[in-house]
């Protein structure tokens, strides 16, 4: 069963939150990030998609400050469970900013990035206001209909 979206969701390896007054979720990550906390935070983020609709959603901000060993099979996980997710809902209008503190993590998550999905959505940042300034110029960058 999928947890409550207004509810945070604090499990082994993963925190997440949405906040209806900004229409962003934050979602933090433990030292180590495995495939079964990548499925609890795509199963999080359909919930919430299905309570609040993509429309009430901004962006995202993805923190992997406290992580320091992806697990080699999240990868896989991380692609198959975001096709699913995109044949449900249309990701086209979501920023996402990965918010990083070491050379060691944007190298992890560029290399990712490189098996995954390219897109100029998808930024590395090094601070929450980094992450809020990114999300803030994408949706100034982009026209309403996107």
């Amino acid at each position: 069963m999928c947890p409550t979206p207004y509810s945070d969701l604090a499990t082994d390896g993963l925190t997440t939150q949405y906040d209806p007054e900004t229409q962003l979720f934050l979602v933090g990550y433990a030292e180590e990030l495995t495939p079964e906390v990548t499925v609890k935070m795509y199963d999080w983020f359909d919930a919430l998609v299905e309570e609040v609709g993509c429309d009430a959603i901004r962006g995202a901000i993805f923190d992997f400050r406290n992580v320091k060993e992806i697990h080699q099979m999240n990868t896989r996980t991380a692609r198959s469970e975001s096709k699913k997710i995109h044949q449900k809902v249309d990701l086209s209008r979501l920023p996402v900013a990965l918010w990083v503190e070491t050379f060691f993590q944007e190298q992890m998550l560029r290399v990712s990035m490189r098996l995954t999905e390219k897109s100029e959505r998808i930024e590395i940042v090094k601070s929450h206001q980094e992450a809020l300034q990114f999300i803030e110029n994408w949706h100034q960058r982009k026209p309403a209909d996107v």
